[in-house]
């Protein structure tokens, strides 16, 4: 094969944005794949090849990469993975495969992502991890592989996740956060795939989180916090940074597990999601974040704490400048009111004085006047906002 002229065909294809075309760059490059088994260097090309055949989002996308699924591409790809387990360049192509014909939420992505974990692609994900450790462009697409497989929130999804925590995904997905603790990109993907593995899927019986529980006993928690501490000003790692932490805190059964909110609080969370949402304050998907994950992390045994620790962070105000800085949007305010509750509720008559007194002199009152009005027969924002002004008296 003339590996060259290969990549050029694969390239012309896309640029030509025939099916056709793209269809028959795949065809030649799995032919390349099977031809040249045991040639890592022609493996590496002829990857290169496929996902560039495979790229892009849209219909035709999609259509190729189905294509590309059914010719066996998936297979290939996992087999050269597991034969070349050694070639750094061969598992970052084959990395980007496997993220451009598994991408899609519809059915169809779905499925493509079911087979590529059936083939073994989690497994050798997480060997392509390992074996490369310090290789930041086989990390990064392998983080971004495990979000597009693990993308599922069904039945087929949790199976996945179970699957993917079993071949050592989690304690992977932590050690390159670790190693890689500079490049923001990787703390983005990674806490994405934190995201997806700890989804609380709703086959899960309740009070039971393994997946969490094993995300926080690999240390998921704190590097979470660590990478949200070294990114502050990269708003893509704060959020999912955010959700990562609420996903692994989140219990099925008593809404916050108290032994990973009190772990995920020590690790300097509450200071984190503070900086945030003061650093970001006009990205509303981070305020909205930021206040769920208060909410959550400030609920449930020993809430009081935790909300006392939030508040010295500066979380009263960062609350109130979220409900100013997004009057129009519903779900700000309906979380911003609600965890203006949390935080003001304590049994302690002196403290709830002072967080109150705290808390109006940041606008709190007129945040929540504001959003009654603005947002009139929203049933959660009235709900909260009117427990949060009588907390605030």
């Amino acid at each position: 094969f003339n590996f060259f002229t290969l990549e050029v065909m694969s390239r012309s294809a896309v640029r030509g944005d025939g099916r056709l075309a793209r269809s028959e760059a795949v065809t030649a490059a799995l032919r390349a794949l099977e031809a040249n088994a045991e040639d890592a260097s022609a493996q590496e090309h002829a990857c290169r090849a496929l996902h560039t055949a495979c790229g892009g989002a849209d219909h035709e996308d999609r259509e190729v990469a189905e294509d590309a699924t059914n010719a066996g591409a998936l297979e290939c790809t996992v087999q050269a993975m597991g034969l070349h387990t050694q070639h750094a360049g061969l598992q970052g192509e084959a990395c980007s495969v496997l993220v451009n014909i598994c991408l899609g939420l519809d059915a169809a992505g779905l499925a493509r992502a079911n087979r590529a974990a059936a083939a073994g692609a989690l497994e050798a994900l997480v060997t392509a991890m390992d074996k490369h450790p310090e290789d930041t462009i086989v990390h990064e697409r392998a983080c971004l592989a495990f979000v597009v497989i693990c993308a599922g929130i069904d039945a087929v999804g949790l199976a996945i996740a179970q699957r993917a925590a079993e071949a050592g995904a989690l304690e992977a997905i932590v050690r390159s956060m670790e190693l890689h603790r500079a490049r923001a990109s990787i703390q983005q993907h990674a806490c994405r795939v934190l995201v997806n593995l700890c989804f609380p899927f709703p086959g899960e019986p309740p009070g039971s989180r393994d997946l969490a529980d094993r995300a926080a006993s690999a240390g998921a928690l704190e590097a979470a916090v660590s990478a949200m501490t070294a990114h502050a000003g990269n708003v893509e790692v704060q959020e999912q940074g955010c959700r990562a932490i609420f996903n692994i805190c989140y219990d099925n059964n008593t809404t916050c597990d108290r032994a990973r909110a009190v772990r995920v609080t020590r690790a300097g969370a509450l200071e984190a999601i503070a900086q945030a949402m003061e650093a970001h304050v006009q990205h509303a998907g981070l305020q909205e974040q930021g206040c769920w994950l208060l909410i959550n992390l400030c609920a449930g045994h020993g809430a009081d704490e935790r909300a006392r620790a939030a508040c010295a962070a500066g979380m009263l105000e960062a609350v109130v400048r979220a409900m100013d800085a997004h009057v129009s949007h519903p779900g700000i305010q309906a979380h911003a009111a609600w965890a203006l509750c949390h935080l003001c509720s304590t049994a302690n008559e002196g403290e709830h004085k002072g967080r109150a007194e705290r808390a109006a002199a940041a606008g709190a009152s007129e945040a929540l006047t504001r959003a009654l009005a603005q947002h009139a027969g929203n049933a959660q924002i009235e709900a909260h906002a009117q427990r949060a002004l009588v907390q605030l008296r």
